[in-house]
């Protein structure tokens, strides 16, 4: 082969693993673009390294983490999963200062507070009587919701002895929050007894405590940015007690 042959067919060659080299490239750039894409949705990119805030979180960290945070997201419990009543621990990812609040039928079960490392953590006390719909809304420092998940579609185990109920508000929480529009008081109490709610010095009425031992009273409230007090009676019970406590209308 001459020299000039050679030279040519070397070039040919340095042509063809530069096209090569630079369509590889193209190749881990595309496929490393989808991933981002269809796993975003789910967690950043920036989060996904990071533990389940549930399972990391021991009070005592020191090390933190600045995260960026595409939008919020509940990462404990996932959908469908199982929970128990009492004590439940809650977890997911926001951005730093994003308050977060668990809602049963639109009633605050408990809240908590986007750390600085992006992630927050809380635990809720579930007791019957169960809401209907679970669901969580995050905050901005404004008090706007930035995000909402509808509905979490939890699943519960345990059982619920009426003979062994006490008069109580369980939902909303003591200074709680309540959704604006449609939410359910909820409480327990003897069974067979009347539970008589106001709202202020307003009397929303009256309601009968079932077999099981629980009450439930729906209400609506149109105005937002409003505290007021949730007053409970029960009439013919174990006595003739009151309950009373702070709650706060936000959307």
């Amino acid at each position: 082969m001459t020299e000039v042959g050679s030279l040519s067919l070397r070039r040919y060659d340095w042509g063809k693993g530069f096209v090569a080299s630079c369509l590889m490239v193209a190749l881990v750039g595309y496929l490393l673009n989808w991933t981002v894409q269809e796993k975003g949705d789910q967690l950043p990119v920036q989060a996904m390294k990071m533990l389940d805030p549930v399972a990391r979180d021991t009070g005592n960290s020191d090390k933190k983490t600045a995260v960026a945070i595409s939008h919020p997201i509940v990462s404990s419990p996932k959908l469908g999963d199982e929970i128990e009543f009492g004590i439940n621990r809650f977890g997911g990812f926001a951005q730093p200062g994003t308050r977060v609040v668990l809602f049963g039928d639109n009633a605050e079960m408990g809240s908590g507070e986007a750390k600085e490392d992006g992630t927050w953590v809380f635990d809720a006390d579930v007791q019957a009587p169960l809401p209907d719909v679970f669901s969580v809304k995050f905050y901005d420092e404004g008090s706007q919701v930035i995000h909402t998940e509808p509905n979490l579609l939890l699943t519960t185990t345990g059982s619920v002895d009426g003979d062994d109920a006490v008069f109580a508000i369980v939902r909303p929480v003591e200074d709680g929050s309540v959704s604006q529009g449609s939410w359910v008081i909820a409480g327990t109490g003897k069974p067979g007894s009347r539970v008589r709610l106001q709202l202020d010095r307003f009397v929303l009425g009256e309601t009968l405590v079932e077999d099981d031992g629980t009450w439930k009273f729906p209400r609506t409230i149109n105005e937002a940015g409003m505290k007021r007090e949730l007053i409970a009676r029960e009439i013919d019970g174990f006595a003739d007690e009151i309950l009373s406590r702070t709650i706060r209308v936000v959307e």
